[in-house]
């Protein structure tokens, strides 16, 4: 007879030797070291780094090896690849415990061994452990004992019996009970209690109300009303003109008094009417002239002539300067306008309002110095623009303006045409910057 064949060992760390390179070539790197945790659990060996390192190497040399140095595992590339593992919720635990597989790893690992030729040992079975009957203890059942009731015990019937006459009590008498005679009991005689004098009633001052005086009532007195004193009138002070001092004049020097200009009176006519005197006014001239007599005796030097001074005017209102009435242009009759020109006459209006020129006519009026800057600038000119240029925006700008009714900024422009007449009028040709 033949031997029965020996059950293969299952698959573990001592029987597992290394792989061909052509079966784990396609496997990825990730799936071989789940499938060696696997293989390190089934042993019973904690699954740390340095045990998953020694055991891929061994088994998969090729995959796990340094480039250049075949001989050395590449324990970094391991770790790399636990990580990963762990990212993918293949395995759990540390480094230092070591790792386990999860659910969603065994399969993986079971794919592996499939594709390298290995069976994995199936996972027993747990069978369910048989229900525990605890054995109940026997109940004691304690029964109440029964109660006998005594058995009625029937007398012989009294007739059998014969009635029994009572027999007599003897009575005997009572000893006579001896009088005591009565004790006198003897009260012992009470102490003559002291007797408390009475104090004296203390006699209470009788306090008399004081009486207030009553207040003298004060004789009616009427006040008198408060004389109004009229004010005193003030005597305003006369004030003495101050006498000016007579210039001092040298000898030979002869002043001349001022002329005055009197006004001729009226002539009566025959019947007694005043006429009116002519506009002509008669010079008096005075008949004797002051000299001055010489304080000393000096050279005598020519004095130079003092300037005549006019006659001062009575001090009364300042003189107000007329202005001249600006001539205002009446706005030329309403023409037939296109929507589109009313449009942009709007616009034209309203960038003329903003200028600064027309804010310096707003504010001064006439009297506004308007700079030619400020003018071109309003006008969308240059300074090297022409006169003819000038011009013409001007009577577009007041084309613009009539179509609204806005006649302040036709006398505005009419202002400035008489302002910068010799700039718009001129026939130089335009200026050009110096480069």
């Amino acid at each position: 007879m033949s031997p029965e064949p020996t059950a293969e060992p299952t698959p573990g760390k001592k029987n597992l030797t290394e792989f061909k390179a052509d079966i784990y070539a396609g496997i990825p790197q990730v799936e071989l070291v789940v499938f060696a945790v696997q293989i390190l659990r089934n042993d019973e060996i904690p699954a740390t780094v340095e045990e998953i390192v020694s055991f891929c190497f061994r088994l998969f040399p090729q995959s796990f090896s340094l480039k250049n140095y075949f001989y050395w595992p590449d324990s970094a590339l391991v770790s790399r690849r636990l990580q990963d593992a762990r990212e993918k919720g293949y395995l759990k635990g540390m480094a230092a415990e070591g790792f386990e597989l999860k659910g969603k790893g065994k399969p993986v690992a079971r794919r592996v061994a499939k594709s390298l030729g290995v069976e994995l040992p199936k996972p027993k079975k747990v069978e369910p452990l048989p229900p525990v009957t605890i054995a109940a203890d026997p109940v004691k059942v304690e029964t109440p004992p029964l109660k006998v009731e005594p058995a009625e015990i029937t007398p012989p019937s009294l007739e059998a019996k014969k009635p029994v006459a009572p027999k007599k009590k003897a009575i005997r008498k009572k000893p006579a009970k001896q009088t005591v005679a009565p004790v006198k009991k003897t009260v012992p005689k009470a102490k003559p209690s002291p007797v408390r004098q009475k104090a004296a009633p203390v006699t209470k001052k009788q306090v008399k109300p004081v009486t207030k005086p009553e207040p003298k009532a004060k004789p009616d007195v009427k006040v008198a009303a408060p004389v109004k004193q009229k004010a005193a009138p003030v005597t305003k002070k006369q004030v003495k003109p101050v006498a000016k001092p007579k210039p001092k004049t040298k000898q030979g020097v002869k002043i001349v008094a001022p002329v005055k200009k009197v006004a001729a009176p009226p002539k009566k006519d025959s019947i007694g009417k005043k006429r009116p005197g002519s506009g002509k006014k008669v010079a008096k001239t005075p008949s004797e002239t002051p000299q001055a007599k010489p304080a000393q005796l000096t050279l005598g030097f020519a004095a130079p002539p003092s300037a005549k001074k006019k006659p001062e005017a009575p001090a009364g209102k300042p003189k107000v300067k007329k202005e001249e009435p600006v001539k205002v242009q009446a706005a030329p009759p309403a023409v037939h306008v296109s929507k589109e020109e009313k449009d942009k006459a709007g616009k034209i209006v309203k960038l003329m309002e903003r200028s600064d020129a027309y804010q310096q006519y707003k504010k001064n009026g006439g009297k506004a110095r308007i700079s030619e800057f400020d003018f071109r600038n309003m006008l969308y000119a240059t300074m090297e623009s022409s006169a003819e240029t000038l011009k013409r925006n001007v009577d577009l700008f007041k084309r613009y303006a009539g179509i609204h009714n806005r006649t302040d900024l036709i006398t505005f422009l009419s202002f400035c045409e008489e302002s910068f007449a010799a700039l718009l009028n001129a026939k130089q040709p335009a200026r050009r910057l110096k480069i």
